[in-house]
């Protein structure tokens, strides 16, 4: 075949692909564009054209877990939630500051929500925080909605992460949840660079028990496939609980290699932060709750959680208990109060208010009892409410039914606190008897919070992730 002319048009097309890939830029808010008018197509085509050998292989069977021995490694952590949300802010933003600080180098994509990009002091005031512990924070906006919008997101933070890789530091992805889990996979098939799936929760069975996706045998068959190669494709997995970790580790999604890690690390919680303050160290901070046993919903209004027998737990409390006081801390504040109203709740009996989260710490210490009355689908069974862990911080009892088996086992492990024998109204009348015939000690919530805090608390999750990241990166006790 003979040569092509140096004057050829493909090197043209080439070149101009390549000055494609140096239009990508951060705009004013510091989100990703990748410089094609949102498609990832000429970043991805560029990316797979310079293409060099694999950073990382997989594990082979029977080799032991994945060791990279490469120097000056940079972990790049994926996450649909936005650490401008109170949840990523929680559990990503206050995690990954405290591995940088372990010596963990991140770089950190992240989806974020236009109304939260808007607060631009806010926006300003988290970056700032990335930088002084040497994270490189990547935000990208988040498109709610339409199948179009997801397949943007997902394209958008692929086209983020490779541009990330191509800089040569990234050495392992941290892919939090199944959306993040995908694009890591998809980077993993370009890149060769191996990634972990924190898999919170069973999110396919989630949308399928909503009826919002996977509906019908078909789709949800789909749904599983693709599930069984996130974990298939992964070199480590995380569980909220022991037993998604054990779901794992058997096979219910596909072979699993005993060498290879699969951990459990729950909801982590700042046991600095959500501190124990109880009689005159927690004064009132709403004349309401003076001398009253309160009751606390905390948080939102979903397909979570029982509303209606919760209320009326609550409801058959009061029955027992004149000083009763139900604390709504909600930003469903119209909703819950409606609900209240329409089950015979006295609006004297009851607080509901909106809080900024960052209150929320504060407002615990005035709870004596928090409510946690869950629905138990299958898809439940690897998922942990983090209102768990923050009430054993603050020296909160929790009142429980539903979830998993987890919960109540650590609930059970505490000594602090009551499951409700079952969820129906013969259980909900001999739970409301037990709280109101019971006087909580405050020995016995200091001694609930240590039996705690080694598995719940930021600090113990920290450590946990810090020796995953060592094993896996081939270093021993630093990464």
């Amino acid at each position: 075949m003979p040569r092509r002319p140096e004057n050829s048009t493909r090197p043209k097309a080439q070149d101009t692909n390549a000055r494609r890939s140096t239009q990508a830029s951060f705009d004013t808010k510091g989100c990703f564009h990748d410089g094609c008018g949102g498609s990832s197509s000429d970043t991805l085509g560029l990316f797979r054209r310079e293409r060099r050998r694999p950073l990382c292989r997989d594990l082979r069977e029977g080799e032991s877990i994945l060791k990279i021995q490469i120097p000056r490694d940079r972990v790049l952590y994926l996450s649909f939630t936005g650490i401008l949300e109170p949840l990523g802010y929680s559990q990503v933003f206050r995690l990954l500051r405290g591995l940088s600080k372990a010596h963990v180098r991140y770089a950190l994509v992240s989806l974020e929500r236009a109304r939260d990009l808007a607060q631009l002091n806010r926006l300003a005031e988290v970056k700032s925080e990335l930088e002084a512990v040497g994270i490189d924070w990547i935000p990208i906006r988040y498109l709610d909605g339409s199948a179009r919008n997801i397949a943007s997101n997902l394209a958008r933070a692929l086209a983020a992460v490779l541009q990330r890789i191509k800089r040569g530091d990234v050495r392992l992805i941290h892919a939090r949840g199944y959306m993040a889990a995908s694009v890591a996979l998809a980077a993993k098939s370009i890149t060769g660079v191996p990634y972990i799936f924190d898999f919170r929760g069973y999110w396919v069975d989630e949308r399928r028990e909503s009826g919002r996706w996977f509906v019908g045998d078909r789709r949800y068959r789909a749904g599983k496939q693709w599930e069984r190669s996130l974990f298939a494709g992964c070199c480590a997995s995380v569980s909220l609980t022991e037993a998604g970790a054990e779901d794992v580790r058997t096979g219910v999604f596909g072979p699993w290699p005993s060498e290879r890690p699969s951990l459990v690390i729950p909801t982590c919680v700042d046991f600095d932060a959500f501190s124990l303050r109880r009689g005159e160290e927690a004064p009132a901070r709403h004349h309401r709750l003076a001398g009253k046993l309160v009751v606390g919903f905390i948080g939102s209004l979903n397909a979570s959680y029982r509303v209606t027998e919760s209320i009326e737990l609550f409801l058959q409390i009061s029955r027992l208990r004149d000083d009763a006081h139900l604390l709504c801390l909600t930003s469903q504040v119209e909703e819950i109060t409606t609900r209240l109203a329409h089950a015979g709740v006295g609006r004297a009996r009851f607080t509901a208010l909106n809080v900024p989260h960052t209150e929320i710490a504060d407002w615990l210490h005035q709870v004596d009892w928090g409510l946690l009355v869950l629905n138990t689908p299958y898809a439940k069974r690897a998922s942990m409410p983090t209102k768990l862990g923050e009430f054993f911080a603050s020296g909160v009892a929790p009142l429980h039914e539903g979830c998993n088996a987890d919960v109540a086992r650590w609930i059970s492990r505490s000594g602090c606190g009551h499951t409700l024998s079952t969820g129906t109204p013969a259980g909900i009348a001999a739970g409301a008897h037990y709280v109101a015939s019971t006087t909580l000690k405050i020995d016995d919530l200091r001694e609930a919070r240590r039996r705690t805090e080694a598995h719940f608390s930021l600090a113990s999750g920290i450590e946990r992730y810090h020796k995953l990241l060592s094993t896996l990166l081939g270093e021993p006790g630093s990464v």
